[in-house]
């Protein structure tokens, strides 16, 4: 499987639902358990020859009376006369009067019977939509042997390290205020005249640095001064070389974020400016275009300009033509704006507050894990929550409310009449969005109007009853970052930005770039996806039941019936006129038939097109470096009586290798939020080197031999400190800093007295200049002799092979209690129906059975799922019942 299929089903379509006719005959939905215990859901269609109730034979619809019920509403819309005839045997329906009150209700023969007509309004929708799996998941999967090609990824790229940008951004209140990557590259090669008049003076403010930095629009070039200084020519630069340059030696890195920045704090007025409008981001299809298709803002060489950032990957799916409707009407800006203040609940119009609505959920997906070789097909039926508006009510929304209700937003790139008639305040571009709301109705009308469009020409009963995938479509994204220090007595972080972005042909995968975050800090980011999905409401209306008029001479196998209102007793017309008795004194409500009960009754339909929020991936992580290489270590001994040894320790050169061994309980979380972040599995190797240069040199010592890693916990003895000393920084014209190679060593020696003729067991390290993980050298086990006054050294190395190998492993975690599973009382009770009491204790003991279900649970096997609310992750439980007794 390539994508995780989802079929999302309106509860209206299950069995049980409030639609009593449509639970009774068939074409519902229903949960039932597959052989390997496995929920899902299954399709109960209506059978050709005899419904599923035991009271209905078959419904016949009448074709050529389909008609437009209203012909003053604009969306379209039907009804068509459908006919139920009952199943004529005497054990089934027992009269004309039961006939009735199966469809309206009531008492018979002791019995209350659920009404199987009623007039109130049920939705069809029954959408197919493809999620792609997380990283970590497909990567698991993709161990075992199969392929997945949808993906999606929460994750960052951590480039060059600066180090004055890095540290001046941890101390900033607010991230909106850091320097924005779609902003920067939308305004490279504009100069500051055409960009104010093109984004606006608070805008350009926070680029220029409130016009400190006029050289903005070039920032994204290769700074060719810096390169000199390192005797590079870029014209003579191999593409390679030009990709690793590209991400230290541009104005971007070397002047903008290293000085400039830091040096021009922006002024209160840009930064509320800044916190105030980039709470919400749009990307509209104009924008979309321009910066992907253009800018290249998705590709490496442009987005490894930024030291870091956080990004999101993941496929896109074609589009359609609601997509291309709006993009025809000019309206994308207009859309993702309405759709903002919609779905954030911003309007005070009913019609417009998303609807939380259950829907039931059918999962088909691989699943696997670490330990296993092979994937597993897995079926799950759940039930999810999904917010949803409706789109009809949203076009007329648009078309009647030209005003903006919210300013807390900004669209990325160049105002144009389109934007500015979507954010301005006053009525000044009503006729721009009459014209583009028009357009976009007047399309979505003449799509609606041909029912081929999206029901694949089924009969209307049909496509009610039927197992029909509504029309789906995918216009939109959004992005949400969660972040900051929690607040409240719940001690939440809060919403910081969401990103609004259109559905785009232009690429066929979204990578979205966040440079507004710190280092080492965590962010939750949220994928939504905006699906277009048409189905239909329908009820019943005009019911008419049958009553025995009389038996027809000219044909034994058919009877006169009479058609009337079951509320009113009123006689009612037939909807199948060709079936009318004939003769003189006859009247329309009077029908021949082959079988002796009928009811009679309109379907009316109309086209449902609603948008809902699908939720696509959460995760939360933190920006790191990379770890630092392992150490080589050199042991020696000073050759005098000063009992001394040493050490030359050596930062060594890079090469891809699995996760770094912890030390420490830091290191151990350390190494999760690094796994976590980069979707590594416990054997994945790490392809990326330390961005940081080797800063610190940690030096352990324990005195016994050790059985793990770990035992060098709280043991550091030394910290060696690389940087060089007094090496001069180099200066290039106008005071900016180059990025420069050699700001420390990478190596050093350790020199250390210890007693003689005792073990030592020491370990090293060397930390990058962030001190994230490292990996470790081997373990060496250092002794001086003292042999009748002679001191002579001995050193051994200690792989991790050499490690004691049976040392305890916790195999589980201590967990509060908070999970306690035990059998209902009716599997408990004690049965002592066939116990004789007069006979000894001990030989009716055999006779006494424990529970009185009918289907005990004793020797069965059940499974739990446990899901995780924060990671999405599952544990599975297999519990099994087993009656154990003593005598």
């Amino acid at each position: 499987m390539s994508s995780i299929e989802c079929k999302i089903i309106d509860i209206d379509l299950l069995s049980g639902s409030a639609d009593s006719l449509r639970a009774a005959i068939g074409g519902y939905w229903a949960y039932v358990y597959s052989s390997d215990d496995e929920v899902e859901l299954e399709f109960n269609q209506i059978p050709p020859t005899q419904t599923l109730s035991p009271y209905i034979q078959n419904i016949k619809r009448n074709v050529s009376k389909l008609e437009t019920l209203d012909e003053n509403v604009f969306i379209p819309n039907f009804r068509i006369p459908v006919r139920i005839n009952g199943i004529s045997d005497t054990d089934a329906v027992l009269s004309d009067e039961h006939w009735k009150t199966l469809f309206v209700g009531g008492i018979y023969n002791d019995e209350r019977l659920t009404p199987l007509y009623s007039e109130n309004l049920f939705n069809y929708h029954q959408a197919e939509f493809a999620k792609p799996y997380p990283m970590i998941d497909a990567a698991k999967i993709e161990q075992a042997g199969d392929s997945v090609t949808d993906k999606i990824q929460i994750s960052y790229e951590y480039n060059n390290y600066i180090p004055r940008y890095q540290e001046y951004i941890s101390n900033a209140q607010s991230v909106l205020t850091l320097p924005n990557y779609y902003v920067l590259a939308d305004m490279q090669g504009q100069n500051p005249l055409a960009a104010l008049k093109a984004y606006g003076a608070p805008l350009v403010d926070s680029v220029t640095l409130n016009g400190n930095y006029p050289g903005s629009d070039c920032i994204f070039k290769l700074n060719k001064t810096a390169l000199q200084q390192i005797g590079i020519d870029p014209a003579h630069a191999g593409a390679d070389l030009l990709q690793e340059l590209n991400k230290s030696y541009t104005f971007l890195s070397t002047d903008y974020l290293s000085n400039a920045y830091i040096r021009n704090t922006l002024s209160a007025s840009t930064q509320n400016y800044l916190n105030d409008k980039l709470k919400n981001v749009f990307l509209d299809s104009d924008a979309i275009e321009r910066l992907y298709d253009e800018k290249l803002v998705g590709s490496e060489y442009t987005r490894t300009k930024f030291p870091f950032y956080t990004k999101t990957t993941f496929p896109l799916p074609s589009t359609g033509s609601f997509f291309q409707y709006i993009n025809d009407s000019k309206y994308s800006s207009k859309f993702l704006k309405t759709l903002k203040e919609s779905f954030n609940n911003e309007l005070s119009s009913k019609k417009m507050i998303p609807l939380d609505k259950t829907y039931a959920v059918n999962l088909s997906y691989l699943s696997s894990s670490q330990d296993t070789t092979e994937n597993t097909e897995t079926q799950e039926a759940t039930s999810k929550n999904y917010r949803t508006i409706d789109f009809m009510s949203m076009l007329a929304y648009m078309h009647n409310n030209y005003d903006s209700k919210t300013e807390d937003c900004l669209f990325v790139g160049s105002k144009n009449i389109y934007r500015n008639s979507a954010t301005t305040g006053s009525g000044s571009y009503r006729y721009i969005n009459s014209l583009g709301s028009l357009k976009l109705i007047n399309n979505t009308i003449g799509f609606l109007s041909n029912l081929s469009n999206y029901n694949a020409e089924e009969p209307l009963t049909d496509l009610i009853f039927g197992n029909n995938d509504s029309y789906t479509e995918t216009l939109a994204y959004r992005i949400e970052k969660i972040g900051g220090a929690p607040t409240g007595d719940l001690r939440k972080q809060k919403s910081l930005q969401d990103y609004w972005m259109m559905n785009t042909d232009v690429v066929d995968e979204m990578t979205f770039i966040d440079t507004q975050v710190k280092y080492g800090e965590y962010y939750t980011y949220r994928v939504y996806a905006y699906v277009l999905t048409i189905g239909s409401k329908y009820n019943y209306s005009d019911l008419s039941v049958s009553q025995h008029l009389c038996d027809l001479e000219d044909d034994d196998e058919q009877q006169g019936l009479e058609l009337y209102d079951p509320f009113t007793g009123t006689p009612m017309d037939t909807l199948f006129p060709l079936s009318t008795l004939t003769g003189t004194n006859t009247t329309d409500s009077q029908i021949r038939s082959e079988y002796s009960y009928v009811a009679e009754m309109y379907l009316n339909y109309e086209p449902s097109v609603q948008i809902l929020e699908i939720p696509l991936y959460t995760k939360t992580l933190k920006i790191l470096d990379h770890p630092a290489n392992s150490t080589d270590v050199t042991p020696y001994q000073h050759i005098d009586a000063s009992q001394k040894i040493g050490f030359g320790l050596y930062y060594d050169s890079f090469f891809k290798r699995s996760l770094p061994m912890p030390i420490s309980t830091e290191d151990v979380q350390m190494k999760l939020d690094y796994a976590h972040a980069n979707d590594l599995l416990e054997d994945s190797l790490i392809t990326n080197e330390s961005v940081s240069r080797p800063r610190f040199v940690e030096i352990y010592r324990i005195d016994s031999q050790p059985d793990e890693y770990r035992d060098f916990e709280n043991t550091l003895v030394a910290t060696l400190d690389l940087k060089e000393k007094g090496a001069p920084v180099p200066m290039l014209v106008g005071n900016t800093i180059a990025p420069h190679e050699t700001f420390t060593y990478t190596n050093d020696f350790y020199d250390q007295k210890i007693k003689t003729n005792k073990k030592y067991y020491y370990l090293f390290r060397i930390l990058n200049e962030q001190r994230t993980l490292s990996h470790l050298s081997e373990i060496y086990e250092a002794e001086l002799i003292n042999d009748g006054g002679f001191n002579y050294s001995l050193f051994d190395v200690f792989f991790q092979s050499d490690l004691i190998q049976n040392s305890f492993v916790e195999p589980s975690k201590n967990v509060k209690k908070l999970l306690q599973l035990q059998p209902n009382i009716q599997h408990l009770t004690l049965d002592t129906t066939d116990i004789d009491f007069e006979d000894d204790a001990f030989i009716q003991l055999n006779n006494v059975i424990v529970g009185s279900a009918e289907d005990l649970i004793w020797g069965k096997t059940f499974k739990v799922r446990l899901t995780s609310k924060k990671t999405g992750k599952k544990i599975d439980l297999n519990i099994t019942y087993n009656l154990n007794s003593e005598i």
